[in-house]
C-alpha cells in the first residue's frame, strides 16, 4: 500500500449521485447516514483528490504568526502510518495492526465515512448511491473538490 506518488496518477473520484444533503447522522462504530432524496443514505469514502485523512496543508501546521516556532514537517496525518492509498482499489486503506486507535483519520474525514469498529478503524466503501466520475478540471469544479 504504497503513498500516492507523482508517478502513479488516480484516474476516479467518486461523487453522491444527489448532492441534496439536509442532515448527516454520525453513530459510534458505524459510517455516517447522509440525509439525501427523502431516505437516508450510508456515507462512503469520497476518494478525495487531496485525502484529508491521510495529509495535512502545509498551511495547517504552518504558524505565520511566529516564522520561526518549530513545528513538525511531516505532513501525514496518522501519526503511525497507519493509513495509506490502495492504488488497486482506488480507497485509502488502514493498517488495524499498526493503528493506534487516535481517531485523526476519521475525525478529518470529510463525509464521515472512517468509523470505529469494536477495537479498529474502518473505512466504507462507495454504495451504488455514489458514482465514479473521471478526474478532470470540470468534474472537480462541479462537484466542489477543486
Amino acid at each position: 500500500m504504497p503513498l500516492l506518488t507523482k508517478s502513479q496518477k488516480r484516474t476516479t473520484i467518486s461523487a453522491l449521485r444527489s448532492s441534496d444533503v439536509r442532515a448527516v447522522d454520525q453513530k459510534y462504530n458505524e459510517p455516517a447516514r447522509l440525509w439525501c432524496n427523502e431516505e437516508w443514505v450510508t456515507a462512503g469514502c469520497l476518494r478525495c483528490t487531496d485525502p484529508r485523512c491521510m495529509k495535512f496543508i502545509d498551511a495547517e501546521i504552518n504558524c505565520r504568526h511566529s516564522p520561526d516556532f518549530s513545528y513538525e514537517r511531516d505532513l501525514n496525518v496518522c501519526p503511525v502510518g497507519a493509513i495509506k492509498w490502495n492504488f488497486d482499489k482506488e480507497l485509502p486503506e488502514i493498517d488495524n495492526h499498526s493503528c493506534i486507535g487516535c481517531g485523526l483519520c476519521a475525525a478529518r474525514c470529510p463525509i464521515g465515512a472512517i468509523y470505529r469498529s469494536g477495537n479498529h478503524m474502518e473505512i466504507a466503501e462507495p454504495s451504488s448511491d455514489y458514482t465514479d466520475i473521471p478526474i478532470n478540471h470540470v468534474n472537480l469544479e462541479a462537484h466542489k473538490m477543486f
